[in-house]
């Protein structure tokens, strides 16, 4: 059996604009030739990305094809590919290619089956092609034990196929010391308040933000703002008139969405990461934000005593009271916080790119070993 493996890689989300598929994208993709240099790595962007080629991550062939929706370029650009390249196996994101190899495919959360009242109906037609395609992959890999088991509830999994929880990570900048002229430019650069309570995501209904700025209005430090950084997407609300309506509109900043480089310093300057989210397959923010070392109030919820344990502050995201109570009681940094930090940031610290790039390694060659293309003496 040969060692080396063709191996192809779905990385049409490296130069995208949607922050979760764009972070695991990157952090998995920089680093699989260096994690495995013996093997043959050929990835696959969006046909209009060929004007980023120089920038493109480290691999032995870049494939610049696609037709439009990530579900259309699967199901019908790939394939062609797969063939006519002699892939041994391929890893794909939520929708597995109809192709005569095997094939690892990840599937971060299926959310809008649980709760398709958070989504819109353009966005629940599209995601139902999730399942019967994945009826083509070999592996199905997901980022956490509640995914696992939602994928299992509602029959996403064939009889027999195996699906391995890969946990994503963080960069390394959530997990050293963020420099104080860092601070200071990206304190500048967005004109951000002396004292203010951080989210960082999708403005969206699922994310529960009303409830956030409902909160924030029964906060007794009215000096306190709120910064939020991400953009409205999906089943969204108009933030900004709730705030004006709650009489916050000289409290709350928009900020859009922030570049990844400047993440870090922006955790570190703010004094509270508030992430109520309710339904996560995993929920990166918030174990960004205990790497920088912030204190972190989060929803209570099975993903996120899975994810972070007994690092962040838990709240009933019904009771609007008990989020400004909790806002409060970490605002006036309770003695005990300390100890608190320093946990969340060595349990950050086990979320590592390393870390997940190996076992999707391990996971992508013990598949490849199955194609009749690796037998054979070489």
């Amino acid at each position: 059996m040969k060692t080396e493996m063709k191996i192809g890689v779905d990385a049409k989300w490296y130069f995208g604009d949607l922050p979760s598929g764009r972070v695991w994208t990157r952090g998995i993709t920089t680093r699989f030739k260096a994690a495995a240099a013996d093997q043959n790595w050929t990835f696959f962007f969006r046909r209009g990305d060929r004007v980023h080629a120089s920038n493109v991550p480290p691999c032995d062939q870049a494939v610049f094809a696609s037709a439009g929706w990530n579900l259309l370029s699967n199901a019908l650009v790939l394939p062609r590919h797969v063939a006519s390249l002699g892939l041994d196996v391929l890893l794909t994101h939520y929708f597995a290619v109809p192709a005569r190899v095997p094939q690892v495919t990840v599937v971060y959360d299926i959310i809008f089956e649980s709760n398709p009242e958070l989504f819109t109906r353009k966005e629940r037609a599209y995601l139902s092609f999730i399942k019967p395609l994945l009826r083509s992959a070999s592996v199905v890999v997901t980022i956490s034990e509640q995914s696992r088991s939602q994928l299992t509830r509602f029959g996403y999994l064939g009889r027999g196929q195996e699906c391995v929880v890969v946990p994503p990570g963080i960069d390394r900048q959530f997990l050293e010391p963020v420099p104080v002229t860092e601070i200071s430019r990206v304190r500048d650069h967005y004109e951000l308040p002396a004292r203010f309570v951080l989210y960082v995501g999708r403005l969206n209904k699922r994310k529960n933000v009303g409830e956030l700025i409902a909160a924030m209005a029964q906060i007794k430090d009215r000096s306190v703002q709120l910064v939020l950084a991400g953009r409205a997407d999906g089943a969204t609300e108009d933030y900004a008139s709730l705030a004006d309506q709650l009489g916050l509109a000289d409290r709350v900043q928009f900020l859009d969405s922030v570049p990844d480089e400047d993440l870090a310093s922006l955790y570190a300057s703010s004094a509270v990461f508030a992430y109520l989210s309710e339904h996560e397959g995993f929920g990166l923010p918030p174990v960004e934000a205990m790497g920088v070392g912030v204190p972190v109030i989060v929803a209570e919820t099975p993903v996120g005593r899975e994810v972070y344990g007994d690092v962040p502050f838990y709240v009933a995201v019904s009771d609007i009271g008990e989020i400004a109570r909790t806002l409060d009681d970490v605002l006036a940094e309770p003695r005990d916080i300390g100890p608190r930090l320093t946990r969340g940031q060595r349990r950050a610290g086990t979320y590592t790119w390393d870390r997940t790039t190996a076992s999707l390694i391990d996971v992508l060659v013990a598949q490849g070993a199955r194609s009749s293309r690796t037998s054979g003496a070489h």
